[in-house]
């Protein structure tokens, strides 16, 4: 929907007054804040878009998929950290931990998330291993941000920061 004047419509087409500008876009999806771009003379990227955000999340899943990439250092604190909080045994090694996070974003039923932080978006994967639910959040290059054992997670996944975007299978297509 796009219209010139200084009322636009929200997703309850209840009228929101505005400044006048040239163009006002807005873009209802469900679970994603209203996007609204005004510019002059073109159109400013202000959010990532829905199929913008299937796709990042299609290539960051791919790139995890064909090898796990840790920031310089931080394999081992976050190994540390899920040993610490007994989400794995003292003695798993790098290897058992990367062997969840690759079960986890190769299982065709995960659910996938975005997690919107700082209108950045993480690819989040989450999947059952051993009877406990595992989140896998990635960067947009596919790099590991985290992956940790979710406590409740149908509290967990339902902050205002996560947007279900489906099953893996689906968003491999």
């Amino acid at each position: 929907m796009a219209h010139i004047g200084a009322a636009r419509m929200g997703c309850d087409d209840a009228p929101v007054h505005r400044k006048p500008c040239r163009i006002s876009v807005l873009f209802c999806e469900p679970n994603v804040p209203e996007i609204v771009l005004a510019v002059g003379y073109g159109i400013l990227k202000s959010e990532v878009f829905t199929n913008d955000v299937r796709t990042l999340v299609k290539r960051a899943v791919k790139s995890v998929q064909s090898g796990i990439r840790w920031r310089h250092g931080s394999a081992e604190k976050h190994l540390a950290k899920r040993k610490a909080r007994r989400q794995l045994p003292a003695s798993a090694t790098l290897a058992d931990y990367e062997q969840i996070i690759t079960t986890i974003v190769h299982d065709p039923q995960a659910r996938v998330f975005v997690y919107w932080h700082e209108q950045r978006a993480y690819p989040t994967v989450v999947s059952v291993i051993d009877g406990e639910h595992w989140l896998v959040m990635l960067d947009e290059s596919g790099f590991l941000e985290s992956a940790f054992v979710i406590d409740r997670p149908e509290r967990y996944l339902m902050r205002p920061q996560f947007q279900e975007t489906g099953v893996l299978e689906e968003i491999l297509r």
